[in-house]
């Protein structure tokens, strides 16, 4: 879990640099909160599968938000934040003894590094327009069970041989065939 004061200054810089709009820096507390909480569980390491795990849960709030209303600018920055977030703990586990100014220097390297300063928060296309239901169709039947059975070979069908077309020869008019002229030095009985 990352320290107040250093995320402080992390929240500062973000700002400064223009990757979070300063109009959000009253609601940055609430990501930090968010994201402490997400990584409360994780112990002292971030390791990146961890990393994976708290950007998964971070959009998934987000995507609560969302659907509360929430705006694409308010949405994006809180992802951003809340990625800083992430890659500044990550950097601080990785780390005995770290400065508060390097490591929030290091989490905007890291932050532009994997493009993540760039990133903008994009719902997935089924929340974003719902599809109202036409109530003269034809309901759409239930979708079958996803459990594969296996057959068996004796319930199996017998599988039908192919059978090919057999190609159909034009009779052509075939030119008559000449006897082969004896050659000097053969000589075959007649017949």
């Amino acid at each position: 879990m990352a320290d107040k004061k250093g995320i402080q200054k992390l929240d500062e810089k973000l700002i400064e640099t223009g990757i979070i709009p300063e109009f959000l820096l009253g609601d940055l507390p609430l990501v930090h909160r968010k994201m402490n909480s997400i990584l409360k569980k994780t112990g002292a390491v971030l390791s990146d599968e961890i990393f994976d795990t708290g950007n998964e849960a971070l959009r998934k709030w987000l995507l609560t938000l969302h659907k509360q209303g929430a705006s694409q600018e308010k949405l994006t920055g809180y992802l951003r934040c809340g990625l800083a977030h992430l890659n500044y703990d990550y950097i601080e586990s990785q780390y005995r003894q770290i400065g508060i100014e390097d490591l929030v220097t290091r989490t905007l390297l890291s932050l532009k590094k994997r493009k993540l300063h760039a990133t903008f928060f994009k719902p997935p296309q089924e929340s974003v327009k719902p599809v109202k239901q036409d109530k003269t169709a034809p309901a759409k039947k239930a979708a079958a069970s996803k459990k594969i059975v296996p057959i068996k070979k004796d319930d199996a069908a017998p599988k039908k041989a192919a059978t090919k077309k057999a190609k159909t020869v034009k009779p052509t008019k075939a030119a008559p065939i000449k006897p082969k002229a004896a050659q000097p030095g053969n000589t075959a009985p007649k017949r």
